[in-house]
């Protein structure tokens, strides 16, 4: 299996979901991001939205889902297994 290192940085689309099964938890959550996409052709700004789906385990993704709300800019840098 491999692994890369992901960074990412963005808002909180929604509340982050604190999931508790069995004797163990998970924080589910959504980073969303705007990056300028050039110009249109009536020369106005055009932007292209980006969203990520993360999960945190155990104590992190407790304090993630305390702490954090909708809109929160955070910064999550974590492993995509593929």
């Amino acid at each position: 299996m491999n692994s890369f290192e992901v960074a990412a940085l963005g808002n909180l689309a929604r509340d982050p979901e604190l999931v508790n099964k069995a004797d163990s938890s998970y924080t589910r959550f959504c980073l969303i991001g705007n990056d300028y996409a050039g110009r249109d052709e009536d020369g106005g700004a055009r932007e292209v939205v980006t969203s990520l789906w993360f999960v945190a385990f155990g104590p992190l993704g407790e304090a993630i889902a305390s702490n954090a709300r909708k809109g929160d800019q955070l910064i999550e840098i974590g492993r995509a297994h593929v």
